[in-house]
């Protein structure tokens, strides 16, 4: 993340923590590590609409 305080909290951590996440924080006005975060979040979108999409396909058809 950019350092933003919603996720440098006690919660969040804990949450991040027993689900295994590495939380990984990005150098405060360093646009480009903003620009590989965008990329990764806008891959991870894809990647779940994907899974998403496929899911109600498959149910929709009657193969689930």
């Amino acid at each position: 993340s950019d350092n933003a305080r919603e996720y440098m909290c006690r919660p969040v951590e804990e949450f991040l923590r027993q689900r295994g996440i590495v939380h990984e924080t990005s150098c405060s006005y360093t646009p480009p590590q903003n620009g590989v975060a965008e990329r990764k979040n806008r891959q991870l979108l894809n990647v779940t609409r994907a899974l998403l999409f496929r899911e109600i396909f498959l149910n929709t058809i009657g193969v689930m």
